[in-house]
């Protein structure tokens, strides 16, 4: 009898369960994973910070694999690997919990703000301030990229291709331009309707070419050279630079992607909310915590999982769905919060639930 493993959730998002979410993979056999979890275990034992107590915990949940998987009990087999996958969800390699990784701009010293932003990136991949825009200001940007949608909505309905002098409006079903880098280097804003697994998004890439308030006002308090230090600081053997800025309007897809990772490589993007994000209904950025290292245990499991057991390539061997989404960390805040993680960490866009319109600018660093 094959028993197949259904990981939990945290209470706060449970409601994603229900999601038919893009990128689904295969349900989880724990006869096939408990082996490489087992392998996993024994090179958590062996990190030179491991304490003794840590070292014991490793050995009891090894023991109790090993027992399961040599007799056989697929049913206790399950148990065990969901409470060692619970286990290794929740270990982060470093820890740094002393490090906060989420700050107000109204409550710190501006000139100290990219010194803690430096901090909490090393130490955990994600920095949030909240206010770091004004409402003003996100008005203005908002107005900008209104007017922009409006253009293209009216071309996707008619179906057709639209070329100005700043603006590209691609076919909805049969774009000219294909590829994310092409449509960067399209050398206009370029926007197109998302297909297939994120159907009914707008994306707007290089907006500011479109959109003078943005370019003036918006772009650069993103790309300061203190947030640029910062992300190398963290980002080891990388010199990280601010390319693309892009718009995301979501009005009409319930359904995202789940946890992953954009790339193994070193990588980054910062997100400025333009709308409320008060309830996990209105589908937050989500990200877990310590998981940006090379040493993050979850992600070496999740990618040998996809790719030897799975048989799963890129980009599909990027889905982290091993990891517990009780350890991520949903951002909830008001319009005008900036987050910026590295996103070679375990991070996704949690899906819209109900009417909630959800729009947000995406500062890529790569």
């Amino acid at each position: 009898m094959t028993v197949l493993l259904i990981l939990g959730f945290g209470p706060e998002i449970t409601a994603d369960l229900s999601m038919n979410l893009p990128y689904q993979n295969p349900p989880i056999e724990p006869q096939d994973l408990a082996p490489l979890l087992i392998e996993e275990l024994d090179a958590l034992a062996s990190h030179s910070n491991s304490s003794s107590e840590f070292v014991g915990l490793v050995k009891t949940h090894t023991d109790g694999l090993k027992t399961a998987l040599c007799a056989e009990q697929q049913e206790k087999l399950a148990e065990k690997v969901k409470a060692v996958l619970d286990f290794v969800s929740g270990h982060i390699i470093p820890t740094a919990k002393d490090v906060q990784f989420r700050v107000d701009l109204n409550d710190v010293n501006q000139n100290s703000l990219w010194e803690l932003g430096r901090a909490a990136l090393a130490a955990h991949g994600v920095f949030i301030v909240d206010n770091y825009f004004s409402a003003e200001q996100i008005d203005r940007a908002q107005n900008e990229l209104s007017q922009i949608e409006k253009v293209a909505r009216k071309q996707f309905e008619l179906g057709e291709f639209l070329e100005t002098d700043q603006l590209i409006v691609d076919h909805p079903v049969e774009p000219r331009i294909t590829g994310f880098h092409n449509r960067a280097r399209s050398g206009k804003c370029y926007v197109f309707s998302r297909p297939e697994e994120d159907s009914g998004i707008v994306e707007v890439v290089n907006v500011e070419r479109a959109c003078p308030t943005i370019k003036r006002f918006v772009q650069p308090k993103l790309t300061t050279s203190e947030i640029i230090e910062a992300l190398n600081h963290g980002a080891s053997s990388t010199e990280l630079q601010p390319r693309h800025l892009n718009a995301y309007i979501n009005a009409t897809n319930p359904a995202t992607r789940g946890l992953h990772l954009d790339t193994q490589r070193w990588c980054a993007k910062g997100f400025l909310y333009l709308t409320d994000v008060d309830d996990i209904a209105d589908g937050p950025f989500a990200y877990v915590p310590g998981t940006h290292v090379t040493t993050s245990p979850m992600k070496r499991l999740c990618i040998r999982y996809n790719e030897q057991i799975r048989g799963l390539k890129s980009p599909r061997n990027l889905e982290m769905d091993l990891q517990s989404a009780e350890y991520s960390y949903p951002v909830l805040a008001k319009r005008g919060t900036f987050i910026i993680g590295y996103t070679c960490g375990i991070h996704r866009g949690m899906p819209r639930i109900g009417d909630t319109r959800r729009e947000v600018l995406i500062q890529n660093y790569f």
